[in-house]
């Protein structure tokens, strides 16, 4: 049950709770008066509704909407004197929250709209896996927002962010929005060396080229002839230098394999001769 209490001094009628603009989840509040000085009679008001000239009320407010308390203090002969009024609101109803998630590759754009009967005290955000993916989000005028997270890690299970709007009298809203951002795109791979002319010499063929990930290259072999793979180290640039020994006369094909760290495959093959 809320309180609101009121005294006079000097003649004077203060209303000292609650202060304007406060909010309350309570059915019902509890109007207290206290007067003083030459105040002889009072007058108390709720929502325009005249109460009487008692020192103490209980009644019922109007839910979920503005409410005004006021007093009127008179002196002996009925002369106002003096007077004073305070707002306040209850408020019961949880905000108003909607979401929806569009992603361009690592990039993750949130909208939505929020709204409160009253007012939206605070809108947060959080990630429920990477703390450091959280902050607040002030809505535009008509209710709507967006929050753009770029460079999002992939992941190969659902991850979940989650939105709280809280109103100004405490109640909230949230919801969880869960998301799958996985890497479906496959390594870049550009072979330079070896190539099909001219005809190598029985030796150390050389192997040239690129391997990148837009996210994580895992491993890339090479297989000479269907034989077995072998792996080749890559810079930090994802380029190799490296070489490997044929020996027989004849044509030859050398196999090259990036696999990012999601398995998307990426493979090459050249052929070459050695004479």
């Amino acid at each position: 049950m809320a309180i609101i209490s009121c005294y006079t001094l000097f003649n004077d009628v203060y209303i000292i709770s609650p202060v304007d603009g406060e909010y309350i989840t309570d059915s019902t509040v509890t109007i207290e008066i206290y007067t003083s000085g030459e105040i002889a009679n009072l007058e108390v008001f709720h929502n325009g509704v005249l109460l009487g000239g008692s020192t103490s009320y209980t009644v019922d407010v109007a839910r979920n909407a503005e409410n005004t308390v006021s007093v009127d203090g008179y002196d002996e002969i009925g002369n106002l004197v003096d007077y004073d009024s305070v707002t306040f609101y209850h408020d019961t109803l949880d905000p108003s929250l909607t979401v929806s998630m569009i992603d361009a590759g690592r990039t993750l754009t949130f909208s939505g709209a929020v709204s409160d009967n009253f007012e939206i005290e605070a809108f947060t955000y959080e990630h429920h896996t990477y703390a450091t993916i959280d902050g607040s989000i002030t809505p535009s005028p008509n209710n709507s927002w967006q929050l753009v997270l770029e460079d999002m890690p992939y992941s190969d299970v659902t991850q979940t962010m989650y939105f709280t709007a809280v109103d100004a009298a405490g109640n909230s809203t949230a919801v969880a929005y869960p998301y799958l951002l996985t890497d479906t795109t496959a390594p870049g791979l550009s072979i330079t060396k070896p190539v099909a002319d001219p005809a190598y010499s029985p030796g150390n063929i050389p192997l040239e080229g690129s391997a990148n990930d837009d996210y994580e290259l895992g491993v890339l072999w090479y297989s000479l002839d269907g034989g077995e793979l072998t792996e080749i180290a890559t810079g930090t640039l994802g380029t190799f230098n490296t070489s490997v020994t044929v020996l027989a006369i004849g044509t030859h094909e050398i196999d090259f394999i990036a696999v990012d760290s999601f398995f998307n495959v990426s493979q090459a093959t050249v052929t070459f001769t050695v004479e």
